[in-house]
């Protein structure tokens, strides 16, 4: 595999990846296996029909169409670990050859979030209210408040006192959400993954396995969660939070408001 790089914009890479046929191959054989089994092929069995049946039956086209998506995947994802990077978004991914025999071509639009550099937290400054002494119920209902509203105000300055890096467009596409909103999120989910990398702020398997169970908790029976969630999307949702929770400790800590 060799690829190709343009970099039209700083959050934005272009890569025009070529695949050896030969590569390909395995790709192309487990693509036959899926429409070979939902094929019906007189004097065979479901899944037995030699490839040469199949081709005259459906075309190579449509069997490289089935494969195609396979080999993007495997060739992109090498790119990537390869180069160590972490794309916001899925690629935009255009076919450019794609004929048996021959090498296959496309090309992948990534885009990265942006950078940031923060600025020095002991500098930012959040106002804290007044303790009354109250009832033990409101007062934890008025401590929650108060929490939200000096994380709020505390990213608020953050976010005025950065220096971010160029924001893709697609980064602000999101139906319902004004562009001011999603600017606020593109800028924040910055913020808290530069902060986690730079302090190497984790979670552990079992913070995360007790958060999803807590979760869980609200469905009635475990084929009732089966039935209603996706259980990698819950484990990377989980994995997000945590790491969220633990940024907004660490900025409080540091900024003096813990």
């Amino acid at each position: 595999m060799t690829y190709a790089t343009t970099q039209p914009r700083e959050s934005k890479i272009i890569f025009t990846v070529t695949v050896p046929f030969e590569e390909c191959e395995k790709n192309i054989q487990k693509a036959l296996n899926r429409i070979g089994a939902k094929l019906s092929v007189p004097g065979f069995r479901r899944g037995k029909a030699p490839y040469e049946i199949i081709k005259q039956r459906i075309g190579e086209e449509e069997i490289l169409t089935e494969a195609f998506p396979s080999i993007v995947h495997d060739s992109y994802l090498k790119i990537l670990q390869e180069r160590d990077l972490h794309p916001a978004l899925p690629p935009k991914i255009t076919p450019i050859q794609l004929k048996m025999g021959k090498s296959v071509e496309y090309s992948a639009e990534s885009v990265f979030a942006p950078t940031v550099t923060l600025p020095l937290l002991s500098e930012i400054r959040v106002e804290k209210k007044l303790k009354i002494h109250i009832s033990e119920n409101i007062r934890l209902e008025e401590e929650e408040r108060e929490n939200a509203r000096q994380s709020a105000e505390m990213f608020e300055k953050i976010v005025k006192a950065s220096k971010f890096s160029d924001i893709a467009e697609e980064l602000l596409e999101n139906p319902g959400e004004s562009k001011e909103s999603a600017m606020r999120r593109v800028q924040l989910d910055a913020i808290i993954h530069n902060v986690a990398e730079q302090e190497k702020i984790e979670v552990t398997e079992e913070e995360i396995k007790d958060e999803a169970d807590l979760f869980l908790r609200q469905f009635r029976s475990v084929k009732d969660a089966e039935n209603r969630i996706n259980p990698r999307a819950l484990i990377d949702n989980v994995h997000e939070m945590l790491v969220r929770r633990k940024v907004i400790a660490f900025l409080k800590e540091k900024i003096g408001i813990s």
